[in-house]
């Protein structure tokens, strides 16, 4: 049978207190029921590459074909590729459940905190947000339909885009922060590095989002009793981030309405080099969990309490 025995030190004017300790730490899985968050979310997808026309001359002889310039001959078979810029901004407001854990130390004798393992999941299922479509080629003709594209920057909206999988990990050491002692617990400021992963569904393709770096600020209060801890964290922050993958996605088709004159459809392909992401959050983020203190060997857990320290010790 396990018993529990609470000793209390009282601290002397001189200052002798209990030795300095070995951090204790709490290993936290946050609720899902109670951590969330709410606010708004954008993304930002810039590529390059080209578009051509779908003509091919044995399975599509009446597709759209293509040609760079707004003057010139254009041959009865001619389909050549034109530059083009091609990007998608993605925004509005997102909701989202999270799941997850970290590991948080803990010195209130040295007023620090240092947190690791950090890991955030968003739910359930997808967030569905408007989106933008933003076209910026060079002067091109086609054929199937007849029509010229000026080769001026178009914006169209293109309807709602799924965002799946978002996931925050930590990266490289334990994020070190500060903590303020209190009755029956202790209050905390953490800023923790991550990296951010997800899923964006695009004109039928997922485009992978390869780890945007973020700083996520971690401000709370964990409440101890005995072993007992729960933890609750609440920040309102915005960040933002990008990253440069460099990958080349799978050629899909899009149809554009044509220019001049207005009125048809021209139906292209896109090969297009994804070079930037653009990724921001600006909300509340919400972090309720529970776990067990977990003393280094032989050391006790020391927090303060009403202007007595007490040393919280297991003897079976």
């Amino acid at each position: 049978m396990q018993m529990r025995r609470t000793t209390v030190a009282i601290a002397a004017a001189a200052g002798v207190i209990t030795p300095a300790l070995a951090d204790p730490f709490i290993d936290f899985a946050f609720n899902p029921a109670q951590s969330g968050f709410e606010g708004t979310l954008s993304l930002g997808v810039e590529t390059s590459g080209s578009l051509i026309g779908d003509y091919d001359p044995d399975t599509n002889p009446g597709g759209t074909r293509t040609k760079p310039g707004l003057f010139g001959s254009f041959g009865p078979t001619e389909n050549v590729p034109v530059p083009v810029d091609f990007g998608v901004d993605i925004g509005g407001p997102a909701t989202a459940s999270i799941s997850g854990s970290m590991r948080l130390a803990f010195n209130a004798e040295g007023d620090t905190v240092r947190v690791s393992g950090y890991t955030a999941a968003w739910g359930p299922g997808s967030i569905s947000l408007p989106a933008t479509l933003s076209l910026d080629p060079d002067s091109f003709r086609t054929r199937s339909p007849d029509s010229t594209f000026p080769g001026v920057p178009v914006s169209l909206p293109i309807g709602e885009i799924l965002l799946s999988d978002l996931s925050m990990v930590q990266v490289g050491d334990a994020a070190a922060g500060t903590l303020t002692s209190r009755a029956g617990g202790f209050d905390y400021q953490v800023t923790v590095p991550v990296l951010l992963f997800g899923t964006a569904t695009l004109f039928g393709q997922t485009i992978d989002i390869p780890g945007v770096p973020l700083a996520i600020p971690l401000d709370g209060g964990v409440d101890i009793e005995g072993d007992d801890a729960v933890l609750f964290s609440q920040r309102s922050f915005t960040q933002d981030g990008g990253a440069a993958p460099g990958l080349q996605l799978p050629t899909f088709p899009l149809d554009l309405p044509t220019v001049l004159p207005p009125g048809e459809t021209a139906s292209l392909l896109f090969s297009l080099e994804l070079e930037n992401i653009l990724f921001a959050l600006s909300g509340t983020q919400t972090l309720v969990s529970s776990g067990v203190v977990i003393p280094a060997p032989g050391a006790g857990v020391v927090l303060p309490l009403a202007g007595l320290w007490l040393v919280g010790r297991r003897r079976r």
